[in-house]
């Protein structure tokens, strides 16, 4: 995550936003070829999770994503900062342009 993908998209934009449940990368694929979105957005994944040993494998599905997915933004929840820290350094090496804090959702 070296630049700010933010800056070179067209205006206006049109943008997946993240879906529980929904915006897996088979859904993300079909979206893709009916519109085209400039951003994509993962389903929703707990950072606890990811950091856990055990809990890592459970979330990976979550995060896989195509290069044609791209710019792909990780939209994450949790409550531990560390976590969060350890989390954005593994998507950043998994090629991630960006995350996305969940602080909306109760």
């Amino acid at each position: 995550m070296t630049t700010n993908f933010w800056a070179e998209l067209p205006s206006p934009f049109f943008v997946l936003a993240p879906m529980e449940d929904v915006t897996d990368v088979v859904f993300r694929h079909v979206v893709q070829a009916a519109g085209a979105p400039d951003v994509f957005f993962t389903e929703f994944t707990n950072s606890d999770s990811y950091c856990h040993p055990e809990g890592r494998d459970s979330v990976r599905g979550r995060l896989v994503f195509t290069e044609d997915e791209q710019p792909m933004v990780a939209h994450i929840w949790g409550d531990k900062p560390e976590f969060f820290r350890e989390m954005s350094i593994g998507l950043a090496e998994m090629g991630f342009q960006g995350i996305d804090i969940n602080m909306g959702c109760p």
